[in-house]
């Protein structure tokens, strides 16, 4: 747990240390007088001519600290015997952070006596220092996906991972040639570099994030026998209420749902789910249910990119959260949903699900049902749903 969740921590840092770095030199542009973005390159805003070296080199120092971070994390995430793309991440960070510490003595592409100067190597050995070390932190951020591709081979992921080294490798190549051509805009190329290594770290990342997420929650107990609920006939309307619920209850969706099971074996059956919007829209959802043991049972479908699973008890069972694919027109929204359900005095089931957002679970709506089973008589008034325990 403590590892796992160590590594869910560094990739924070990295995201963090990588929005500092940005930061830093958004900000030291506009202090920098007659500074361009689009001519000039990041480093030099750190020069010792610069106006406020001081920001971009701790955002240097930050954007090195993002990779290390990012390579800390990556053993918990990885194969124990995969340390191979930890030490290539870590060596990238590390020439950022001691580059950070060399500044450059002035701005070539600004001064162009600077540039003779440079070019006739009297410049100060901080200053060839920070280039050189700019030089191999590039050359070990190719390496990573390599190394990556190397961890995880083979497997579909190893084949997506050498494509984006490849991908790498020609960026490079542009960018390297771009900037020695004449006339070339360094600072915007620079730009689209350092824009690549930031969706690569978001990317590595996010993987990481997934790799290491813990077994969904479960929501509260049920009290139903759950072969009963899974595999009967149900109806009933719903509502759709989007967050937050003091504007979405004026453009909340009324629907009247249907729930059909046919059994396909003694351990399968598949769940027909339908709802009525009224003037002929119609929403068709298909879900397979398979009996994995006695305690749980498994559900797929369409549109649940990881499925779900039930968990029986002698008293109910519960429903782990899941990740759902949601219509909105041809392009669909992941989210997270989590089910809240419960039966009224009279016998009718309730069902709650809250819909989430993928990443930072923000509360995006709240979807409910009101089902009856069929064969279901309503139950006298005063009495109370009595849960059969056979």
């Amino acid at each position: 747990m403590g590892g796992r969740s160590t590594a869910r921590a560094l990739v924070w840092v990295a995201f963090a240390a990588q929005a500092l770095f940005f930061a830093s030199w958004i900000v030291a542009g506009a202090l920098q007088p007659h500074y361009s973005h689009i001519d000039s390159y990041v480093s030099e805003l750190a020069a010792r001519d610069a106006a406020h070296p001081w920001i971009v080199i701790v955002g240097i120092a930050a954007l090195g600290l993002s990779l290390v971070a990012l390579g800390a994390a990556l053993p918990g995430a990885l194969p124990r015997r995969a340390a191979l793309p930890a030490v290539v991440f870590a060596c990238a960070g590390l020439t950022g952070v001691v580059s950070a510490a060399f500044q450059l003595d002035c701005s070539t592409t600004i001064d162009h006596h600077c540039k003779v100067l440079q070019d006739a190597g009297a410049l100060s050995w901080h200053h060839y220092a920070h280039l050189w070390l700019g030089l191999a932190g590039s050359i070990f951020l190719v390496l990573t996906p390599f190394a990556l591709a190397r961890a995880l081979w083979p497997g579909t992921t190893a084949a997506v991972l050498l494509s984006a080294g490849t991908i790498g490798l020609a960026i490079g190549a542009l960018s390297t040639f771009g900037n020695n051509a004449p006339g070339a805009s360094a600072g915007l190329i620079q730009r689209f570099g350092l824009t690549v290594v930031l969706i690569w770290v978001l990317l590595v990342g996010a993987w990481v994030l997934w790799a290491t997420r813990g077994a969904p929650r479960a929501s509260d107990l049920i009290p139903m026998r759950p072969r009963e609920f899974l595999a009967r006939s149900w109806s009933g309307s719903g509502q759709l209420v989007l967050r937050p619920f003091f504007l979405g209850r004026f453009f909340a969706q009324r629907v009247e749902a249907r729930r059909e099971s046919v059994w396909i074996s003694e351990s399968v059956w598949r769940i027909d789910d339908e709802a009525y919007f009224g003037e002929g829209r119609f929403e068709r959802r298909h879900m397979f249910c398979e009996f994995v043991s006695d305690s749980h049972v498994r559900l797929t479908g369409n549109d649940l990119l990881d499925g779900a699973d039930v968990w029986l008890e002698p008293e109910g069972f519960r429903l782990s959260e899941w990740r759902m694919a949601w219509p909105i027109g041809p392009i669909p929204l992941i989210v997270r949903c989590a089910d809240r359900s419960y039966f009224e005095p009279d016998g009718t089931f309730v069902n709650v699900i809250d819909i989430y957002s993928l990443v930072l679970r923000i509360p995006v709506a709240r979807v409910t049902f009101r089902m009856r089973s069929s064969g279901t008589e309503p139950a006298a008034e005063g009495a109370r749903w009595e849960l059969d325990t056979a």
